[in-house]
């Protein structure tokens, strides 16, 4: 059984330079809202983009499986349709964000309102990139 999540960790590995798109989006906009220093914003970005893809990644790997055991059974039938294409990207994208808000909540003791908008935008500009690389299937 194969599913959209294990073509988008993929894509992952196969653009892993964009983390540091990433880091420096969420490293720009970590500055501004939440008032962190250069360093501290870089450093709060890089460690949740490191934790978001050792962790995260596989963790979103089998909550998107629990998504299409559940629906595509219930709803779809069928694995690889746009709706779920959609939900793959959306749920790892801003599911790998919390995570990483999460890390900064605890490590750097910011609420995770105030991090989490700059931290999901940062993944989405590279979700959205990855996106327009995939081949469907």
């Amino acid at each position: 059984m194969t599913w959209p999540a294990v073509y988008v960790f993929s894509k992952i590995q196969d653009f892993w330079f964009l983390i540091f798109v990433s880091i420096a989006i969420e490293s720009i906009l970590l500055r501004f809202i939440t008032k962190f220093d250069w360093k501290k914003s870089i450093l709060v970005s890089s460690i949740g983009n490191i934790i978001a893809n050792f962790v995260g990644s596989y963790l979103m790997i089998w909550v998107m499986l629990l998504w299409h055991c559940i629906v595509d059974t219930t709803v779809f039938h069928k694995t690889f349709n746009p709706i779920n294409w959609g939900v793959t990207f959306i749920c790892m994208c801003f599911g790998t964000a919390l995570l990483e808000a999460f890390v900064t909540k605890v490590l750097f003791k910011k609420k995770i309102k105030k991090t989490y908008l700059p931290l999901a935008f940062g993944n989405m500009i590279c979700y959205l990139i990855m996106a327009m690389n995939i081949k469907y299937i």
